[in-house]
């Protein structure tokens, strides 16, 4: 395959560099020098040269020991590297190249050039990223002389961002031609590279994994490689709540997530980004738990927007407003309520005179639920612009001797009574009742409770310890 790579590519020598020949003409009859670089009169040398570079992955010794095979290509320091790194990943393609040098220089030292067309074809168009042996017999002046040739090449990959920045060997390059499809870089000498790409989004660097390129023996020029970008998509999200800023990676954004979803911005989709949300309520600014973005949707539905601190604060407001009104119940004194709007009031008086007429009423709370959910997920009401907390509550009492609430109750004596009410609370500087309702649902048990109190069977088994008549008292 041939590919246009921006550089003019000039063929291999065939017969080494030539040498640089100063003549000095001294009184009595000529005398001259030959200077040679990067060749040998002596094969057997300038394979032990070679050997002794690689065993010792000496990079500046091997450049002086290999020819480039492209006149506007050197051989340098990171090539050599590169060839390094390969032989320690596969030891045995080093004992094969020595072996096969000293195998095309037992046939030159038979056949002189005549060997050239047989022994290997690595100087032949077709075979690239490859290090071979070469001899150009000498002439009047000089002997035969020996090169090391070494044959580059280059990659290309599909790329249709101009913005991907690519690195190799953890250094940034620039492809040596881009034609808005396709990036070719090179010419690199035989050898093990790295490549990785980056991409700059508005928030974040997508970034690839190093993935290992090896050049060693192609028969084309160019090889094709597969694309190294990142994957990068549009991050689409949504929260429990409005105006939730965006954190990624725990560093806080300008972006900003609603309860509808949207396109929020462009993130990789390897994992490496965390993202998490954070929401300024009234009694505090609160973050979400952290999701791995993969590419998906972000729903943060379960974003708990009360603080464990907060949640207890509601519970114990709760509570006391239960316990309240089971005394008003009993009692029948309004002015017990300190919590709760008139309805919670004239329900709890109700209460009182409807359990009131045949016989006193007493009771006792054994043990009260709560969906943790409602609890933690407040919902905020427009009409009266505010967070609510609407909290399910499962409320049981051991009522002494009621027959008439008989039905339907628990407990080894049939005396404890499980009622379900729904109480909602908002925020005004502190947390306040509403009111407290009775309604009639099945408690979904699947949901994470809260549970306060001792509970019925614990109860039932030191109920020797209550005294009815002391509650009467």
């Amino acid at each position: 395959m041939e590919a246009e790579t921006g550089k003019k590519r000039s063929g291999l020598f065939i017969g080494g560099i030539v040498a640089v020949v100063v003549f000095l003409l001294l009184a009595g009859g000529g005398v001259f020098y030959v200077t040679q670089m990067n060749t040998s009169s002596n094969g057997e040398e300038l394979l032990t040269d070679f050997e002794n570079a690689l065993n010792n992955e000496d990079a500046e010794a091997l450049t002086t020991v290999l020819t480039s095979a492209y006149e506007d290509w050197d051989y340098e320091t990171v090539d050599a590297e590169a060839l390094f790194l390969y032989f320690q990943e596969d030891p045995s393609e080093k004992d094969a190249l020595l072996n096969r040098l000293d195998e095309e220089m037992s046939m030159y030292e038979e056949d002189g050039e005549d060997a050239a067309s047989v022994i290997h074809p690595a100087y032949q168009e077709n075979n690239y990223g490859n290090i071979t042996l070469t001899y150009e017999e000498g002439g009047m002046f000089s002997g035969g002389s020996y090169e090391l040739l070494v044959t580059p090449a280059y990659i290309s990959m599909h790329v249709e961002n101009e913005e991907l920045v690519f690195y190799l060997n953890e250094e940034e390059v620039k492809p040596d031609h881009y034609d808005g499809t396709s990036a070719v870089f090179g010419p690199f000498g035989p050898g093990s590279f790295t490549m990785r790409t980056e991409l700059a989004l508005d928030y974040v660097t997508a970034t690839t994994e190093d993935v290992t390129l090896n050049i060693y023996h192609t028969e084309d020029e160019v090889s094709q490689i597969e694309v190294i970008a990142p994957d990068v998509k549009t991050m689409k999200a949504r929260s429990n709540y409005d105006d939730s800023v965006v954190y990624l990676n725990d560093e806080e954004t300008d972006l900003i997530v609603n309860q509808a979803e949207d396109n929020v911005t462009e993130l990789p989709t390897d994992e490496s980004i965390s993202v998490s949300l954070e929401k300024q309520f009234p009694w505090g600014s609160v973050r979400s738990e952290d999701l791995v973005y993969d590419g998906s949707i972000l729903r943060f539905d379960e974003f708990e927007g009360v603080p464990e601190e907060e949640v207890n604060k509601v519970i114990d407001l709760l509570e006391e407003a239960m316990d309240q009104r089971n005394e008003v119940i009993m009692h029948g004194d309004p002015s017990i309520l300190t919590h709760g709007n008139e309805e919670f009031k004239e329900s709890a008086m109700d209460a009182h005179e409807s359990r009131t007429k045949q016989k006193d009423y007493v009771a006792e709370r054994v043990e009260t639920n709560y969906i943790l959910e409602d609890l933690t997920i407040p919902v905020f009401n427009e009409e009266k612009n505010r967070y609510e907390l609407v909290v399910d509550i499962s409320y049981v009492l051991y009522e002494f001797d009621n027959g008439s609430y008989y039905l339907l109750k628990e407990g080894s004596d049939k005396q404890f009574n499980r009622n379900n009410y729904r109480g909602v609370v908002y925020y005004d500087d502190e947390w306040t009742l509403e009111t407290i309702t009775s309604e009639s649902y099945f408690l979904n048990q699947t949901k994470e409770m809260i549970n306060r109190g001792p509970g019925i069977e614990e109860y039932e088994a030191n109920m020797e310890t209550v005294d009815p008549d002391d509650e009467d008292e």
